[in-house]
């Protein structure tokens, strides 16, 4: 994986951001990221999503930003 993969959520392949749409949110049963716009858009009425990379499931509402990959983000748009 190179690191312009790593900044891309794995889901709709678009790089991520700073700003809400495409925000990097890591799931809580596995640690696995994407955007936040994926994450609404895969999450059931019961807001559990099953993670596409390793099939956990997890509650979108523990869902937490990805601070490690937002700093690089910002380190890079500088």
């Amino acid at each position: 994986m190179s690191l312009l993969e790593a900044l891309e959520c794995p889901i709709c392949l678009e790089t991520y951001t700073t700003t809400e749409l495409h925000t990097p949110m890591t799931l809580d049963k596995c640690g696995h990221s994407f955007c936040h716009e994926c994450l609404k858009l895969y999450s059931s009425q019961n807001n559990t999503v099953i993670c596409p990379l390793c099939n956990k499931i997890s509650n979108i509402n523990s869902a937490k930003k990805n601070y490690a990959l937002i700093t690089v983000i910002d380190q890079l748009e500088k």
